[in-house]
């Protein structure tokens, strides 16, 4: 789970951050890039949280494991709808 830092917090981060990685063909995660974050420490919470991960499944070429590049967005500050309870 993405942890927001409290310096983002504080400042009222909103937006994406991106990272970039490649799977492995033993499912661990290398080459982790921020791509784009929004200050506050928010890029760096963004790769401990895949860091701290279990590992991912690779990308299957003709049924073998190959390594395979992905890019996640991560949006933040989004805030809970609310509900009319009047209606």
């Amino acid at each position: 789970n993405y942890i927001l830092p409290q310096k983002a917090y504080d400042n009222k981060v909103k937006g994406n951050v991106m990272i970039s990685f490649v799977v492995e063909k033993s499912g661990t995660l290398n080459d982790l890039v921020v791509e784009s974050d929004k200050g506050f420490g928010t890029g760096e919470a963004a790769i401990e949280m895949l860091k701290k991960g279990e590992k991912w499944k690779p990308g299957i070429f003709n049924g073998i494991p190959v390594r395979t590049k992905y890019a996640l967005p991560i949006r933040l500050g989004i805030e809970r709808m609310k509900v009319d309870t009047n209606k």
